[in-house]
């Protein structure tokens, strides 16, 4: 019996959009409590950028900034499909990052600009998990994703502890 090679989903796998948005909410409710007078779309559209803004950086630490790009600009052309107000969105290089959130958010709406970039990082997620497997993209972005202390009294951060790649 011969194995049929099956194409890869159109769309990724429900963990991963269900990882981006508990990322997105803990965001948003971190954006929410220093927001002051900020609309709730705002706060929305900041976290959405913020959260964007880490993982990119984060993911380019694991794949390099070519790497990274090169995963990001798939992920923002099959996201464009459905949302194509991210038309107005920009990759950034060498080091990875969206640029065009304010204008994008301007013409078509904070709330589908948010729902644009929340389903390009759905993408994002979606194709680390076919190049290195589910679980280690899973884990991968919850490393690149996490907000990073920042030390307040000049100590030294603890280093994150391996990857369970062993396992």
């Amino acid at each position: 019996m011969a194995l049929t090679p099956q194409p890869p989903p159109d769309r990724p796998a429900g963990w991963a959009s269900d990882l981006v948005r508990q990322a997105f909410e803990r965001e948003f409710d971190a954006q929410a409590g220093v927001a002051g007078n900020s609309s709730a779309e705002h706060a929305k559209l900041q976290a959405a950028e913020q959260l964007a803004s880490r993982l990119l950086a984060g993911l380019s630490q694991w794949f390099g900034g070519a790497g990274t790009l090169a995963l990001a600009s798939r992920a923002l052309s099959r996201a464009t499909r459905e949302h194509p107000g991210l038309a107005a969105i920009c990759l950034s290089s060498p080091d990875p990052a969206l640029g065009g959130l304010a204008h994008a958010a301007e013409a078509h709406g904070a709330a589908a600009t948010v729902d644009g970039v929340l389903t390009m990082l759905t993408e994002l997620v979606g194709a680390m998990g076919r190049l290195v497997n589910d679980e280690l993209a899973a884990v991968i972005f919850a490393r690149s994703a996490a907000p990073h202390p920042r030390p307040t009294d000049g100590a030294a951060t603890t280093p994150a502890p391996p990857l369970p790649l062993d396992q």
